[in-house]
């Protein structure tokens, strides 16, 4: 599969999550399609976009410009159909992920990539049941309002060239990616906290 450029982007769940990473892409230039199950969180996510833009003085020809860009979509088939990436940020509950991506996959134009933002699952329980596993990932976004590290982690299947598109659209969005080479559960920045929590609560004790 050839390493393709991410011009439209279908976010899926407008949660705190799904909103900040909707927020980053349509800053910089992306079309977004933001989805939710619950079509008031999605127009929430728009109306709070709104609000980002304000609070960081944005020009008026660039708010209009940012807001052109940032589409809710009222289905899923509309979200999904001839998007570049679908970047899915559902609840970390793997049976729920994995039936969002039974629904997702038949949608997906020829050369789309699929991505989870998830912070402790590892790729291999999500992409067990793919029929494309060469073209999905994970990124750990932190908070894109707040902190610009995404930790990216692919697997065994996961194709060099989705490796590459997924890491210049992380850098696109002006985050900075931190690359986890090795399969691991909670990424590294996760197991880290998990290890000063530990020790803190020791010393608090």
């Amino acid at each position: 599969m050839p390493e393709a450029t991410i011009q439209t982007i279908a976010v899926i769940g407008a949660g705190v999550m799904g909103r900040q990473v909707a927020w980053a892409c349509a800053r910089h230039g992306l079309t977004v399609r933001l989805f939710d199950t619950d079509p008031a969180t999605a127009l929430d996510a728009r109306r709070q976009a709104q609000v980002w833009l304000v609070e960081d003085l944005v020009p008026l020809q660039v708010a209009e410009a940012f807001l052109a860009r940032f589409h809710v979509a009222e289905t899923l088939n509309q979200a999904v159909m001839g998007a570049d990436l679908v970047f899915e940020n559902v609840p970390e509950v793997v049976e729920l992920k994995r039936a969002l991506y039974a629904q997702v996959e038949p949608l997906l134009a020829r050369n789309a990539l699929l991505g989870s933002n998830a912070s402790s699952i590892p790729w291999t329980p999500l992409a067990r049941d793919l029929t494309g596993p060469d073209r999905f990932f994970l990124a750990n976004f932190a908070s894109p309002r707040t902190s610009r590290l995404v930790e990216y982690m692919g697997g065994e299947a996961t194709a060099s060239s989705t490796r590459a598109t997924a890491l210049a659209w992380i850098r696109r969005i002006g985050m900075i990616p931190v690359p986890i080479d090795k399969e691991i559960m909670g990424y590294a920045g996760n197991r880290i906290w998990r290890a000063i929590k530990k020790e803190s609560l020791f010393l608090a004790d």
